[in-house]
């Protein structure tokens, strides 16, 4: 139709199989949630502002699905894999809302895509709105501008290359402690010098308080217990 991009949602019940009934004569039975699909293509003409690179689709229909979920007062993670065969199986993710699956998204399969005649980068996003809506919600906190100076310290460390790197992050910031504001995964390497079935994995981690400067000694503290949780946990190996 040459429309060089695609951004739709659609939220309606979806008739999910559960069986026949016992009686006679059988009846189908099935679930009926309420639930929100989103698609989005990004065409391949290029654009004055767009950039050199643009991030890919996978990871702008997450920003998609993280901002909204955040906006409706949920704390929702990713859970890297999945098993959806019209995803593409190293581009996809279920979302996780109090411990429960309630939606994936990804990239939509190549045989998939060829099915609908789709010849340009396309990514998918579904929620179960009905299950959704009795999860718990978190209130919204807010963290002062700090007028102190914040410290930085990297960490690299070899991992098993299916550990899904939001997991690893996650359970960074836990173990950081409250000083820790900030953790980024800024660089993932496989390849000479690394070890097959293991990858490289590099965060950033940044300290702040809002009253006072933090010392050489709390960081120290803070660092070891990372440590000693990706060792215990993930079985990492410190580069």
């Amino acid at each position: 139709r040459q429309v060089d991009r695609v951004a739709i949602f659609e939220v309606c019940r979806v008739f999910i199989p559960q069986g026949e009934s016992t009686g006679d004569p059988p009846v189908l039975l099935a679930d009926e949630p309420l639930s929100l699909g989103a698609l989005l293509i990004r065409g391949q003409d290029r654009h004055l502002w767009a950039g050199s690179d643009p991030p890919p689709l996978f990871h702008e229909l997450r920003g998609v699905a993280e901002r909204l979920l955040t906006g409706l007062g949920y704390v929702a993670s990713l859970r890297g894999g999945g098993s959806a065969s019209y995803l593409h199986p190293g581009a996809q993710a279920e979302i996780v809302v109090g411990g429960q699956s309630l939606g994936r998204l990804g990239e939509l399969h190549p045989r998939v895509a060829a099915t609908f005649e789709i010849d340009v980068p396309c990514a998918w996003f579904e929620l179960n709105l009905s299950a959704l809506s009795a999860a718990e919600k978190k209130d919204v906190q807010f963290r002062e501008v700090s007028r102190e100076p914040s410290i930085r310290r990297d960490i690299a460390a070899l991992l098993d290359r299916r550990q899904p790197a939001g997991e690893v992050a996650l359970a960074i910031r836990k173990a950081g402690g409250n000083d820790l504001v900030s953790v980024e995964l800024f660089d993932r390497y496989e390849g000479k010098g690394v070890p097959e079935g293991r990858v490289s994995l590099a965060f950033r981690l940044v300290f702040q308080r809002a009253d006072r400067t933090l010392s050489d000694a709390e960081i120290g503290k803070n660092m070891d217990r990372v440590v000693r949780m990706l060792t215990h946990r993930f079985d990492a190996e410190l580069r």
